[in-house]
């Protein structure tokens, strides 16, 4: 099952001013994404929205996406849960720009605020990751490329680190990382 709250599939939408809460997915982890969200080949935007209070037994607790790109701007995605990926899981080709967002007190097994995996790719400008515990790694963002600039990790409390990446050459910069254990 995908999307507790909004499921989109090859379409575009553009979704401001909402709110998206207390939605879950259940079903197989393999096959449980996006509580709040799921993209599956769509290209999607979210503009000053709340993404808050999801759960998913899989991927993206808040947010899902697979070969989507997305647009998320203003948007505060707090107080989800997934075993990968408690605010935002990004798979397979999915590139996402995340602009003077908030994500924060979401919780996963790995990537408490966001799961990164399989050429996907998110740009981080002017956001706040904090207080996303992982119980294994990644607190604030676990997976493969991230472009950050201007983005603060802090508060993530994890036993392999607050941003773990691996498989990849991109680089990390302007990015600050405070107050992590």
């Amino acid at each position: 099952a995908s999307g507790g709250g909004i499921y989109t599939y090859e379409c575009e939408p553009t979704v401001t001013n909402c709110t998206i809460s207390e939605n879950s997915v259940g079903g197989s982890p393999a096959y449980s994404r996006g509580g709040g969200v799921a993209a599956y080949q769509s290209d999607i935007a979210l503009h000053d929205c709340t993404v808050s209070g999801n759960t998913t037994l899989g991927y993206g607790g808040g947010f899902w996406s697979w070969e989507s790109d997305a647009v998320l701007k203003r948007c505060d995605i707090d107080f989800n849960e997934a075993l990968h990926g408690g605010g935002i899981a990004l798979d397979d080709h999915s590139d996402a720009h995340m602009e003077l967002c908030h994500i924060s007190d979401n919780t996963a097994q790995r990537g408490g605020g966001m799961r990164v995996r399989i050429f996907s790719r998110p740009t981080l400008l002017g956001c706040l990751l904090r207080d996303t515990p992982a119980t294994e790694a990644g607190g604030a963002v676990f997976g493969g490329a991230m472009a950050s600039r201007i983005a603060l990790l802090f508060g993530a409390a994890h036993p392999a680190g607050t941003l773990v990446v691996f498989g990849t050459s991109r680089a990390v910069s302007g990015a600050t990382l405070r107050q992590n254990e």
